[in-house]
């Protein structure tokens, strides 16, 4: 029989969740906590469907996933106001959280049992190194949602130098996401595995990384990027440079950056416009 504070978490009730909070640290009879239930509810992210290549590992990511935000939020409330406890295992399956969580890939709980319990990377470590099919899957999607302690430790597996040249069904590598997302630490972390600073994305007028660090506004991103030797004078298709993306804007953004860094404001595209003709028009 569960003990009152479970029931909410099998149903995702948050209201009354809340209702039970003085008794989030009981154990029911099998030694799960609710915290242990909550480690079965996410989302599962579709496995990639990689074909290895000679260089680059192409994948079809076309199932589009969102994380469903009432079980995160479920969860949230369960890591602050339980004491978590990585090793303790059931009576049931002598299972831990860690266990729980991935038996279904629960990115986000995974995530957030890193974040709090950091003490416990060696194990999620190990695990993942078990994980050989899964790979590309857990690294894709946690850049894709931002879990940076995961992704960092994922990193550390030597099988993720692969991953650098993978790229999904539109051409997008993982540095692009990352850049397109700002995400500045997991940005590094690709540059410091091997990711090239002057990557050119297949589709989108063959744009650079840059181009879209640019683009979205990402001053940081553009800045590391730039520092690790990024052309400021990069161009896509139509002979466009980054400073040319900037200029095309009502309120330039990294422009001042780029010209720091050797930007060139007469060099003309292929419609003959220079970045000061186009920064004069707007």
């Amino acid at each position: 029989m569960n003990h009152p504070a479970h029931f909410p978490v099998l149903y995702q009730n948050y209201e009354l969740l809340r209702k039970y909070q003085a008794k989030l640290n009981e154990l029911d009879p099998v030694q799960r906590s609710p915290l242990h239930l909550a480690c079965f509810y996410g989302t599962k992210p579709p496995k990639l469907k990689i074909a290895e290549e000679e260089i680059a590992f192409k994948f079809n990511n076309k199932e589009l996933i969102q994380e469903d935000t009432h079980t995160k939020r479920v969860m949230d409330f369960l890591m602050s106001n339980m004491i978590a406890d990585p090793y303790q295992t059931d009576k049931l399956f002598g299972w831990t959280l860690y266990d729980c969580a991935f038996s279904i890939l629960n990115l986000y709980v995974i995530q957030k049992l890193l974040k709090q319990l950091s003490q416990t990377c060696a194990i999620v470590l190990e695990k993942f190194k078990n994980l050989k099919e899964d790979f590309f899957t857990v690294v894709y999607y946690s850049l894709k949602f931002g879990y940076n302690d995961l992704f960092r430790l994922m990193s550390e597996i030597p099988y993720f130098k692969k991953a650098l040249s993978m790229e999904n069904c539109n051409g997008e590598s993982l540095l692009y996401l990352a850049v397109k997302c700002g995400n500045h630490d997991n940005v590094e972390e690709l540059l410091d595995n091997g990711a090239k600073a002057n990557t050119i994305v297949s589709t989108y007028n063959k744009r650079s990384v840059l181009h879209f660090a640019v683009e979205n506004g990402h001053n940081e991103v553009v800045r590391l990027l730039l520092d690790r030797g990024a052309f400021p004078d990069i161009m896509d298709r139509y002979r466009s440079t980054p400073l040319h993306i900037d200029s095309s804007k009502v309120i330039y953004q990294s422009a001042q950056l780029l010209l720091n860094y050797g930007s060139d404001v007469n060099f003309a595209d292929n419609f003959g416009r220079t970045s000061l003709q186009l920064a004069a028009t707007c």
